[in-house]
Parts: structure tokens; sequence; C-alpha cells
């Protein structure tokens, strides 16, 4: 339990980090707190009360403040290793990036941004939906026979036992 709790920590330290470092960059500040301490402690409160959903969506958040066509590398790694604490939260990352790959017009059509394509796919997931499951096929068939999208059908078929194992676990908990 010690190592789960050690890597919470760590994630929280890095989110902070990655929060204040961007942010008083970008803002100038971060918002009523006075120093990263604050925040961190802030940060762990949530993880543990409301889980790390609720610690993904304050650092969506706060990207969604600042200035869309800059880089973030630190609160989007700080993201993916909240993902990594949220049931289903890298699998919705990775369906989100082969959906980019795969029909990047389609996808802006459909969201507005990255995190809102994972924010979708977590709560289709946890819903146990099979529409994903049938998507992944349709787009497998859509790329049969084709050399140059051999890359992507491999991604395609490693996603699929990956959704149906989501489907049974989210089957288990809704019943």
């Amino acid at each position: 339990m010690s190592a789960i709790k050690n890597y919470m920590e760590n994630v929280i330290t890095t989110t902070a980090t990655a929060m204040f470092a961007e942010a008083k960059n970008e803002l100038g500040a971060y918002g009523d707190y006075e120093d990263q301490l604050d925040l961190e402690n802030e940060l762990f409160e949530m993880m543990v009360n409301e889980g790390a959903k609720s610690v993904w969506d304050m650092a969506c958040g706060l990207i969604g403040d600042m200035d869309w066509d800059a880089e973030h590398p630190l609160l989007d790694e700080a993201k993916n290793q909240i993902l990594k604490l949220i049931p289903f939260g890298e699998l919705a990352k990775d369906l989100a990036d082969f959906y980019w790959e795969y029909d990047p017009y389609e996808f802006k059509n459909c969201c507005d941004s990255m995190d809102e394509a994972i924010e979708a796919n977590i709560e289709i997931l946890e819903a146990g939906d099979d529409g994903t499951l049938e998507w992944l096929s349709t787009c497998l068939e859509s790329m049969d026979g084709e050399e140059n999208f051999r890359e992507m059908i491999a991604t395609c078929e490693s996603l699929i036992p990956r959704v149906q194992k989501s489907m049974e676990i989210a089957a288990a908990r809704l019943h």
C-alpha cells in the first residue's frame, strides 16, 4: 500500500510543480494559493477524498485558462501520470490518441480538445458501452489490407482486447 501512496504523492508533487511553473509563466500567478505547498496539500486532499479524476479535472481546467497554442510539457506529463490513477484513464487516452490519428477531421468535429475526448472516453468505458468496440472493429475493417496503415492496424488490434476487458470490469462494477 505504501508504494501506491508514494506514487500518489509523487504525482501530486509533479502536478503542483507543473501547475505552478506553467501558470506563473503564463498567468503571472496561480489563484488563491500562497505557495506550491498550499496547492500540493489541496491536491492531495482532493485525491484522497474525491479521487484522481478531480485532480485531473483541475489540471485540465488550468490549461483552459492558459494560451491554447503554447505547449505545456510539464502539465501534460503530470496529467499523464494522473491518468494512470484513474480507472480506464490510460485506455481512454490511448483511444483518444488513436481517434486523432485515424480521423483527425472527425475528431475535431466531435471534440474541442484531447482532454474532452479523454473525459468522454472515460465515461463511455465506465458505463461498459460496447459502441467503442464496434467502432474499433469498423476502423479495423476499413484499414484491412492497406499496407500504409500497418502501424494503425497494430494499434487498433491492441486496443480491442483492452476495451473488451474494460467492458467486463464495468459490467462487474454495475452489477
